[in-house]
């Protein structure tokens, strides 16, 4: 007789979260690519219509409530008013509550009117950006999810996106580790004096005073220039282009208070010092589906006066974006692809704890598990 397990192991948050967590704010456009023709976008799964009426952004589900029909392919007939109408049926809604206020085909005393109702999603326009909360209750404020420095009125924020094949999860656990190997032939970094390995990698867990959150963080003493590998040789090769020293000896000088480079939730990722030094790197992983995600990347540069500010402006858009945000940082792509697919033949989510960096990758995991807002 077969017996019946007493007991299986119970999904974690994390491993529910194929398409993300949803209690949280995220970077969902740039605010001047909304007009009043609306546009879709998926989060989280969630294919969401973004408009515009009277300057005020809103969003709504995608999905007229009378059949599914695209509410982005919806229409602007009644100007002055808060509202689309599908393109359809002439079912309206109201975009500040998702109510149905009128049915075209139907005439003025529709029965359907005030029975339907479309999801909307809470939107706070800060610093040239929309932000979306996707969660089902009350958002929490803005700044509980957004590192603070991003949000002073002095820093310049610098807005690239792309899609990339995976999920989202393997680029967020991406570990200390690939960096000296995944990056090596960079041409954005071709001058470095490459080094072998942090020595002495461990992870920590940081609340930042100044950027706000609770950080998994990267934690090292210094870098091994070289290593002697038995049997194999010396890594990585010196060469005489690589001039140029590692970038303070793999630590980071503090940037208005704060240095640590880490992961908080729901995936957002910090690198102090890139991708110039003095600046901010802050990227999300935001889920279209369990395949496919969202590359959001925003700089914030700190500006000490005019002149300044116009170096920043032309080195970012002559190099440092196409160079350091395009070229080089597509090159975490491979790893989300190669991971996915393993997962998808292997039939679970890695990663094996086989080495120190994976402590990072395993840490999230834990990060995500401890303190996923609305989960349990």
């Amino acid at each position: 007789m077969q017996k019946t397990p007493t007991s299986q192991k119970k999904e974690t948050p994390f491993d529910r979260a194929k398409v993300g967590f949803k209690n949280y704010w995220y970077p969902l456009v740039q605010a001047n690519q909304i007009t009043t023709r609306p546009r879709k976008i998926i989060m989280l799964g969630e294919p969401i219509t973004i408009t515009r009426r009277n300057g005020v952004a809103y969003a709504i589900s995608d999905f007229c409530p009378h059949r599914g029909i695209s509410l982005s392919l919806g229409k602007n007939y009644f100007r002055g008013t808060n509202t689309i109408t599908c393109k359809f049926h002439g079912f309206t809604f109201d975009l500040t509550d998702g109510s149905c206020v009128a049915v075209l085909s139907d005439g003025p005393d529709s029965e359907a009117v005030g029975k339907l109702k479309a999801r909307t999603f809470p939107l706070e326009e800060k610093k040239g950006i929309l932000w979306i909360w996707m969660g089902a209750g009350k958002p929490v404020p803005l700044e509980d999810d957004i590192p603070h420095l991003m949000l002073r009125d002095q820093t310049v924020l610098k807005w690239r996106e792309r899609v990339i094949y995976g999920n989202w999860r393997y680029h967020a656990q991406s570990d200390a580790g690939h960096f000296p190997t995944t990056h090596h032939d960079a041409l954005a970094l071709l001058s470095l004096s490459w080094h072998a390995h942090w020595k002495d990698y461990e992870t920590e867990i940081i609340f930042d005073e100044v950027d706000g959150g609770e950080w998994l963080a990267h934690k090292h003493k210094g870098v091994a220039e070289q290593a002697d590998y038995p049997g194999l040789g010396v890594w990585p090769p010196k060469r005489p282009w690589r001039y140029h020293l590692t970038a303070h000896g793999g630590t980071f000088p503090p940037i208005h208070g704060t240095s640590h480079q880490g992961i908080r939730m729901p995936g957002l990722l910090r690198v102090p010092h890139w991708p110039m030094d003095g600046a901010f790197h802050y990227e999300w992983y935001i889920p279209i589906n369990e395949d496919y995600y969202r590359y959001v990347q925003v700089n914030a540069y700190f500006p000490k006066n005019i002149i300044h500010r116009a170096w920043i402006e032309f080195w970012h858009r002559v190099w440092v974006d196409p160079m350091r945000n395009g070229r080089f940082n597509q090159q975490d792509a491979a790893m989300s692809a190669g991971a996915t697919n393993w997962e998808k033949h292997q039939g679970k989510h890695g990663p094996m704890a086989a080495y120190k960096p994976d402590a990072f990758a395993t840490g999230f995991m834990d990060l995500c598990n401890r303190t996923a807002r609305g989960e349990s």
